[in-house]
């Protein structure tokens, strides 16, 4: 399990909760594979523990598919070379969109480019959306 720690080197990197890396989840793991391979990255993962639901609700015990060890060896047999697992806390839970990217995503990876699902949401209260992130992604030098 790798922690929120920075490596260097460009990456292509997808992030989400994961529960239970299913068909749509490792299809978001084949194109970031592809296109780690095509741009000569490291293929990465983000994700959280505890679910963002169990925070976002106050849920003692959150339905999970997957555990959270689980999940990331999941991950990595899929072929990502590193799996990041941050703890979503109440005051992670609290940054805003912009701060997300700044913080969080440029604060562990220099993403060449993003992956994510056609839901995805991010920020305080999910008020980011694949499209604010491709915004992001024009002005900080990455595609999404």
């Amino acid at each position: 399990m790798e922690t929120a720690e920075r490596r260097g080197g460009r990456v292509v990197a997808t992030v989400g909760v994961f529960d239970g890396v299913h068909r749509g989840h490792q299809r978001l793991i084949a194109r970031v594979l592809s296109a780690a391979a095509r741009t000569g990255t490291r293929p990465v993962a983000l994700t959280f523990d505890p679910p963002p639901e169990a925070v976002l609700r106050r849920v003692d015990e959150p339905f999970q598919i997957t555990p959270a060890a689980a999940k990331l060896a999941l991950l990595e047999a899929h072929g990502l070379e590193e799996v990041h697992c941050l703890a979503f806390t109440p005051d992670f839970a609290r940054l805003t969109p912009a701060q997300f990217v700044q913080r969080t995503l440029l604060g562990l990876f220099d993403p060449a480019g993003l992956v994510v699902g056609y839901d995805f949401r991010f920020g305080a209260g999910g008020s980011g959306n694949a499209e604010l992130l491709r915004s992001f992604g024009r002005e900080r030098g990455f595609w999404v």
